[in-house]
């Protein structure tokens, strides 16, 4: 272990505290976000059947998904995280045809949080 001076350790407990703070920041950027989606979701439901939709998915795998529906309920615009961390973005024509997916994938298939 190596021995760091008084300014080195200053600097690094300085370095730390404004991660931790940026981090909060971001925590509660996401709780806000959370509650507003949760609430755009309930009055969207509360309007009735034939209106797009916006699903925020969370699953035991952690995978976290933000889906838009069309009023017909066919996913559309697909964003989310996989349980390792990495990102999905997927945009599909009304017949469920992928018109952009990046990730790109040889044989796009459907989002598994957007499957039956």
């Amino acid at each position: 272990m190596e021995k760091l001076l008084p300014e080195e350790l200053a600097d690094r407990v300085g370095r730390l505290e404004r991660e931790c703070l940026d981090l909060r920041r971001a925590n509660r950027h996401m709780k806000q976000f959370g509650g507003l989606t949760a609430v755009v979701a309930v009055q969207m439901t509360m309007e009735g059947s034939r209106h797009p939709q916006i699903v925020l998915t969370v699953n035991r795998e952690n995978q976290v998904a933000l889906s838009l529906l069309d009023s017909d309920h066919r996913p559309r615009i697909f964003l989310g995280l996989e349980p390792d961390g990495s990102p999905r973005l997927r945009l599909q024509d009304k017949d469920g045809n992928s018109l952009f997916q990046a990730p790109m994938e040889p044989n796009p298939t459907l989002p598994s949080l957007l499957k039956p």
